[in-house]
């Protein structure tokens, strides 16, 4: 019997999907574990899922950032950003997502108001509408890295790209 991580029971209602879960496994062999992600997210449970997600994968958290000062300050530190639209200090994610892209972080937007983005943030990779599938968050992440590290990556199905 596998026991559940605090990432499946979060985004699977403690119940181990097929597809994630052999995602997962698949990715804890392939990934790079130098690859540093932050998570821009206000919500504490969705950033927990999500950095539980990261370490699942095998890659290195770069820190959770409720606002727009904490983002900016852990980004030095990150190749990848989970960036939310809307956080503590409002709508920053956009502002967010452009300084950190023009620092080299690739950046993918995890919202529920991909309209807020328009046609989309300078230098960003895209953006995902939350509410997220396990497997989708899992295609996301790994996306965001596979750019990140100049390899061949497919885009989620549901995912937006930006030109």
């Amino acid at each position: 019997m596998i026991a559940a991580s605090r990432f499946q029971l979060c985004l699977m209602n403690g119940t181990l999907h097929s597809l994630a879960w052999f995602a997962l496994q698949r990715n804890k062999k392939e990934t790079s574990p130098m690859c540093r992600i932050l998570i821009v997210e206000d919500q504490p449970l969705i950033a927990l899922c999500l950095e539980e997600a990261v370490i699942e994968l095998g890659y290195k958290p770069a820190g959770m950032a409720p606002n727009k000062s904490k983002a900016l300050s852990l980004g030095a530190n990150a190749d990848v950003a989970l960036v939310d639209v809307n956080l503590l200090d409002g709508p920053t994610g956009p502002e967010i997502g452009k300084s950190l892209a023009e620092n080299d972080v690739s950046v993918v937007f995890m919202t529920a108001n991909p309209e807020q983005l328009g046609s989309g943030i300078p230098g960003t990779l895209g953006v995902i509408s939350k509410p997220l599938l396990d497997i989708e968050m899992v295609q996301a992440i790994q996306y965001a890295v596979d750019r990140h590290e100049n390899r061949i990556a497919a885009c989620p199905k549901r995912m937006i790209e930006f030109a």
